[in-house]
C-alpha cells in the first residue's frame, strides 16, 4: 500500500498560470471528486482519474499551436494523445469521461488519435492542467500553450487578434521541438507523484522486461532531461507502507550519450 508524499519537495503549491475566467474548480461533497464549472455546464471528475490523466499526458500527451497560413490572424490549438490502434479503447475511455474531443484513425501508422480543438472544450483541458500540474518538462509546453490560448480567446475582435498575433507567434516559436529552455526550477511548481499519476505515467512510458541471460526482471522508465523526476519516482516507491513486505528496488539512473535519454 502506498502513501502520498508529504515532503515540501513534492507538494504542489498554487499553479503558475491562473485558471481561465470561465473555468472554475470547486469543492465537491465527495472528497474524491472535483467539479469543473464552465459558463453553461458543470463537469464532475474523479480525482483519481485526473491524476491518472496527468500521468498519462506526461507520457503520451502533447500541446500544439499552429498559425493558419491564410493571411489572417487565426491560430489552431490542439491537445492530443496518439496511441497504437490496439489501445483505441483507452482513448475512448478518456473521451467518454471528459466528454470532450474527437477520435480519428490513422491506419497508415497503425495509430488512433484523441484530440481536442474546440475552444470551449480546450477550456476544460486548460482548467485541468492548470489546477493539476504536470511533472515532466511537458509542463513548460503546457504553460506556453495556455498563455497563447488565453491571449487568443480573451477578446475575439479583429483588432485584439491582430494585436496578439506577434506575441502568440513568439510564444509558439519556443514550444515543443523548438524549445531551448528546459528549466523546471519554477517558483510555483513542485513535483507531485501519486499512485494514479504513476499508473498513468508507467502505462505510457514504462517498460517491463526479462534479461534473457541473467534471468533478471527489469522495470524501467526512460526520460530525456527529467532525472529529477526519476529520483522523485524512486522516492515515492521507497515510501511504501513499512508494515508491508517491501524490498527496496535497485535503482541506477543511466544516460545514453547518443540520445541523451
Amino acid at each position: 500500500m502506498f502513501k502520498l508524499l508529504e515532503t515540501d519537495d513534492y507538494l504542489v503549491p498554487p499553479p503558475v498560470v491562473p485558471p481561465l475566467r470561465p473555468v472554475l474548480f470547486k469543492d465537491h461533497q465527495d472528497p474524491n471528486l472535483v467539479s469543473l464549472q464552465l459558463l453553461d455546464k458543470e463537469i464532475t471528475l474523479s480525482i483519481n482519474f485526473i491524476e491518472w490523466l496527468r500521468g498519462f499526458t506526461d507520457a503520451e500527451g502533447s500541446f500544439m499551436t499552429t498559425k493558419i497560413t491564410n493571411g489572417s490572424n487565426t491560430f489552431q490549438f490542439k491537445y492530443q494523445i496518439s496511441l497504437h490502434i490496439d489501445d483505441l479503447k483507452v482513448l475512448e475511455y478518456i473521451k467518454r469521461i471528459l466528454n470532450v474531443g474527437r477520435i480519428k484513425m490513422d491506419p497508415q501508422n497503425s495509430a488512433a488519435v484523441f484530440y481536442v480543438t474546440a475552444k470551449d472544450e480546450l477550456k476544460v483541458i486548460v482548467g485541468i492542467f492548470t489546477n493539476f500540474t504536470l511533472n515532466t518538462t511537458k509542463y513548460l509546453d503546457f504553460l506556453s500553450f495556455a498563455e497563447a490560448f488565453t491571449l487568443y480567446t480573451k477578446d475575439n475582435s479583429r483588432k485584439a487578434r491582430k494585436g496578439a498575433n506577434s506575441l502568440i507567434t513568439e510564444i509558439i516559436g519556443g514550444m515543443n521541438r523548438n524549445r531551448k529552455n528546459f528549466n523546471m526550477n519554477l517558483p510555483n511548481h513542485r513535483l507531485k507523484v501519486t499512485p494514479y499519476w504513476l499508473l498513468g505515467f508507467v502505462e505510457g512510458d514504462g517498460s517491463f522486461y526479462l534479461h534473457t541471460i541473467s534471468n533478471i526482471l527489469y522495470f524501467s522508465v526512460k526520460q530525456k532531461g527529467n532525472q529529477t523526476l526519476l529520483e522523485a519516482i524512486k522516492h515515492f516507491l521507497l515510501s511504501a507502507d513499512p508494515s508491508q513486505s517491501f524490498s527496496s528496488p535497485e535503482y541506477q539512473p543511466t544516460l545514453n550519450p547518443s540520445t541523451a535519454v
